[in-house]
C-alpha cells in the first residue's frame, strides 16, 4: 500500500487505494469478532459464487463482495467485543445481535461502496424461525444476496463440508429460503466446495470523494475507540512525524512512517488488556505484549 503517492489524478489507482484500505478494514473486523484471518475474503468469494450460480446481475456481485468484506465491521461499535466490556455470557450475546445493524451503517457512510451494500450487511444473518417479523423478511424482503452471505458464513464456519450440505438441507424452508437452498445445492456440486477466492471489484467503488488516507483515518479513530484509547494514532503522529523531519527521512520513508501510524493500533484488537495496564513499571512498560501486538498489526497489514 503507498497510500500518501500521488496518484497523478488517475481514478482507478485512486479507486484501488480505497479498495486496500476496505479491506484492510475487513481484516480487523474479522479480528475483532474473532474470526480466522481470511475469513472475509472466503465469505465474499463464496458468496459472489452463489450469486453467480443464481444468474444475479453482476452489480449484485459487486456489492455482495464488499458486503462479504466488510461483514464483520459492527463488531468495532459493539459492546460484546469493545475492549474493557465486563458483560455477561448472555447480555455479551444479546447486544452481538445488533452487530449486523451497526456494520450497515458504518457502510452507509462509506460513500465509495455499491450502494446495495449496506442492506446485505444488515440483513446477513436474519433467518425464517416462525415468530413472525424475521420469517416475512425472510420470504418477502431480505435481499438475495443477503442470503447468500448468510449462507456462506454459514459453510465456511463448519468443520464439515459434507455434513454441513446435509444440515442446510434440512433447514431449508426454516432457517433458509428453499431457493437459496438449492442454489448453493447446485454451486457445492459444480464446484466440490471449493471456494475459488474472488478479486475485489475495483471498478466497482463509486467517487471516493476525500480519498483513501481519510477513509484510513476515520478507520483508525474507530479502532482506537474500541481499544479504549481514543485518537492515539493521531498523538502517535505528530510526534513520530515529528521526529521524522528532525532526522531528516525522505519522502518515501516518511509516507511508510504515516501509514504505519494509522495502522499499528489493529495490533491491539484481540488483547484483551486495556492500555493503562500495560504501563505497570514492574512488566517493563508492557515490551512483549507491544511486540505480540506490533506483530498482530504487521500480519493484518501484510496482505
Amino acid at each position: 500500500m503507498t497510500l500518501f503517492q500521488d496518484t497523478s489524478g488517475d481514478p482507478r489507482a485512486a479507486r484501488a487505494f480505497v479498495a486496500d484500505v476496505l479491506a484492510w478494514f475487513g481484516a480487523v473486523g474479522d479480528a475483532a469478532m474473532g474470526n480466522e484471518p481470511g475469513f472475509a475474503v472466503r465469505k465474499a468469494s463464496l458468496a459472489v459464487a452463489l450469486a453467480q450460480t443464481a444468474a444475479l446481475p453482476e452489480s449484485d456481485w459487486h456489492a455482495l463482495y464488499y458486503a462479504g468484506l466488510l461483514h464483520a465491521i459492527g463488531a468495532l461499535d459493539n459492546p460484546a467485543y469493545r475492549k474493557g466490556e465486563e458483560l455477561s455470557e448472555r447480555i455479551a450475546r444479546m447486544e452481538s445481535w445488533d452487530a449486523p445493524a451497526q456494520g450497515a451503517q458504518i457502510c452507509e457512510m462509506i460513500g465509495a461502496l455499491p450502494p446495495e451494500t449496506a442492506d446485505n450487511v444488515r440483513w446477513q444473518h436474519e433467518a425464517w424461525d416462525g415468530t413472525g417479523y424475521p420469517d416475512l423478511l425472510r420470504w418477502t424482503g431480505i435481499p438475495r444476496p443477503a442470503q447468500f452471505l448468510g449462507m456462506a458464513d454459514r459453510f465456511i464456519r463448519a468443520h464439515d463440508p459434507e455434513e454441513t450440505l446435509s444440515h442446510i438441507g434440512l433447514e431449508s424452508g426454516r432457517a433458509f429460503n428453499p431457493e437459496t437452498v438449492r442454489t448453493f445445492s447446485r454451486w457445492f456440486h459444480l464446484s466440490g466446495a471449493e471456494i475459488e477466492l474472488v478479486p475485489p471489484p475495483v471498478d466497482a467503488l463509486r467517487e471516493v470523494g476525500s480519498g483513501a488516507q481519510v477513509l484510513l483515518e476515520r478507520f483508525a479513530d474507530r479502532v482506537d475507540a474500541h481499544n479504549g484509547v481514543n485518537e492515539r494514532w493521531r498523538r502517535v503522529a505528530r510526534i513520530a512525524m515529528g521526529s521524522a523531519v528532525a532526522l531528516g527521512l525522505g519522502n518515501e520513508e516518511r509516507r511508510d512512517l504515516a501509514l504505519a501510524c494509522r495502522i499499528f493500533g489493529a495490533g491491539e484488537i484481540t488483547d484483551k488488556t486495556i492500555e493503562d495496564e500495560a504501563f505497570d513499571p514492574l512488566a517493563r512498560l508492557g515490551v512483549e505484549q507491544r511486540a505480540r501486538n506490533a506483530t498482530a498489526a504487521a500480519e493484518l497489514a501484510a496482505p
